[in-house]
């Protein structure tokens, strides 16, 4: 089954004044959608997730990362995919794949949903400049973390890159 859509894609920060922003960590894992049926790659491809991990999840569409823990990264999460050993991963959804949905919208249905364990929908906080955006992505390396996502408020979910979605990650900041 292919997306009907792209999945929502960020650019990398670079001196826009994010005050007021919400912030996120990024994951180092897989970009996943859960189409409120089956797991699918950023590319459409269906993940063979074992029945276990599937059970309990929503109906609703929810995009997000599979991830292996802090201090790891992507190859770890290829790793457990490839072995089966899903066991190993969380699915963190962070946004709703609807058009018009705003990231305030998306907070708030992720908040609703009933979830299984494995499932942990990633944490919002509102940044007062961009000094605190850079301190947020600090603290989140210092704990093995790689950065962090910044969501324009308002913003809507759209299947193209956007300037509402802001990557940043260590060596972005030295350019203020």
């Amino acid at each position: 089954m292919k997306v009907n859509h792209p999945l929502m894609h960020g650019t990398d920060w670079s001196r826009q004044d994010v005050s007021g922003w919400w912030v996120s960590e990024k994951f180092d894992g897989w970009r996943a959608l859960w189409t409120g049926s089956k797991f699918l790659t950023r590319q459409g491809k269906a993940l063979n997730a074992p029945e276990w991990f599937k059970a309990g999840m929503p109906k609703q569409p929810l995009d997000g990362e599979l991830y292996a823990g802090s201090e790891t990264n992507h190859n770890d999460v290829t790793s457990a995919v490839r072995s089966g050993d899903w066991a190993r991963l969380t699915f963190r959804p962070f946004d709703v794949p609807s058009p018009g949905v705003t990231v305030e919208a998306a907070m708030a249905i992720l908040a609703s949903l009933s979830l299984p364990s494995h499932v942990q929908p990633v944490q919002f906080s509102r940044v007062e400049s961009t000094e605190d955006a850079i301190a947020e992505m600090f603290a989140v390396c210092v704990t093995g973390g790689e950065g962090v996502m910044l969501r324009r408020p308002g913003s809507e979910y759209c299947a193209e890159r956007t300037q509402d979605l802001l990557k940043l990650k260590p060596g972005f900041e030295s350019n203020i």
